[in-house]
């Protein structure tokens, strides 16, 4: 958590870039919520080491299957958090407080919404959460990560 001395300078940051009083005031509250975790790692192997113990499992999870999905996939550090490219930027993974967001670059469907719902993931139009007690959709994600590897190679 932020200390109180950290507060004027987010109120004023928040206040540069014409939020009012309304919208600070929840986006202060979301960012208390999920409270993400800034990483100062250069690698992968960095990230991983420094991230929580309960979260580590999922992340070398994920990696191990962005690799299986797409060999020639980079693995690169961008943001403070690890991102899988090729032929372009294809998917990321950011460390929260209690759960992993896995981004996909393109977004997700409707279907892969509803399917991801249906196995208990909370989804957004980009990403979805995985809780570090909850297991990663192997099958789901590998097909997403392929998905997004033919659209960006289609692309070029």
């Amino acid at each position: 958590m932020r200390s109180a001395a950290d507060r004027p300078s987010v109120w004023y940051l928040l206040r540069k870039v014409g939020a009012d009083d309304d919208n600070v005031l929840g986006l202060r509250i979301f960012a208390r919520i999920t409270y993400m975790k800034a990483s100062s790692a250069r690698t992968v192997d960095e990230f991983v080491a420094q991230s929580p113990p309960e979260a580590r499992p999922a992340l070398e999870q994920i990696r191990t299957i962005v690799k299986s999905a797409v060999p020639d996939a980079d693995e690169t550090i961008g943001y403070g958090k690890p991102y899988y490219k090729y032929h372009g930027w294809m998917t990321g993974v950011t460390l929260y407080t209690k759960h992993l967001g896995v981004e996909i670059w393109d977004g997700l469907t409707d279907e892969d919404r509803k399917e991801l719902e249906a196995l208990g993931y909370k989804t957004g139009s980009r990403n979805f959460q995985i809780k570090y007690d909850q297991a990663v959709p192997v099958a789901v994600l590998t097909r997403l990560v392929k998905a997004q590897a033919k659209r960006n190679q289609q692309k070029r």
